[in-house]
């Protein structure tokens, strides 16, 4: 009977992560759903404009990403040495520059696919987003408190 239950205990203990994983996974895959109809809908753009521009986002936002995450700096600067907080800026200068090489390449691409007042307003549009969702998350966080 104490064998079952270790082995039901371990089952349930590995299959927990698991399944976090994947509901991390699911949200994350709804949350870019809404973020893409946000976008859509918000830009206005027509289906040949989604077709030539989703995919060029899609590459854009990845190369984003691998920026942002090489210069993930996990200490607190407050109990950085001096040295280590100047290093620290001048890193923050080399993403600065990386990404505004990364969006100025980008500028280019996004042009053959949607007109240039759209790519003005897809910031604005994305931050409103950002904001909107955080809105709903605080929401949903005090919707289970009470």
């Amino acid at each position: 009977m104490v064998k079952l239950f270790n082995i039901l205990f371990l089952v349930c203990f590995c299959i927990g992560p698991i399944s976090a994983q994947e509901n991390r996974r699911e949200k994350n895959a709804r949350i870019e759903a809404m973020r893409v109809a946000y976008i859509t809908k918000n830009l206005d753009l027509t289906v040949e404009e989604s077709q030539l521009f989703w995919p060029i986002f899609n590459e854009y936002e990845a190369k984003r990403k691998s920026i942002q995450r090489s210069f993930n700096y996990k200490r607190e600067i407050e109990s950085m040495t001096d040295e280590e907080a100047e290093d620290f800026i001048v890193e923050s200068f080399t993403k600065d520059q990386q990404m505004l090489d990364l969006k100025r390449s980008y500028f280019e691409k996004f042009k053959t696919a949607i007109p240039i007042k759209k790519i003005a307003i897809l910031p604005r549009i994305e931050k409103r987003f950002r904001q909107e969702l955080l809105k709903r998350m605080r929401q949903g966080r005090e919707g289970r408190r009470n």
